[in-house]
């Protein structure tokens, strides 16, 4: 059994654990809009990045809903980890 917070993947402190990987994974695939330019001249944004982060709520809400699931699924499973221990 892993006791050490910082080399347990399911510890929200875990570098390489599994909510900083959701995490950089939902965050890589934001960034993905700064890759498509800009074809109206009247906007002065270079790329739609800031459209996705800002203006389209169920956008943010759905980023929101990942990661409340992430973090849902990692307490469960710690709760039937620890059930093992009784």
């Amino acid at each position: 059994m892993v006791t050490d917070p910082t080399s347990d993947s399911l510890f929200n402190c875990c570098i390489d654990g599994l909510f900083e990987n959701v995490t950089r994974f939902v965050l890589i695939c934001f960034k993905m809009s700064t890759l498509v330019e800009r074809i109206a001249s009247h906007n002065r944004q270079p790329h739609y990045h800031q459209d996705m982060e800002v203006r389209y709520l169920d956008l943010r809400n759905m980023k929101t809903e990942v990661m409340d699931r992430t973090h849902g699924v990692i307490e469960n499973a710690l709760e039937y980890r620890s059930s093992f221990d009784k």
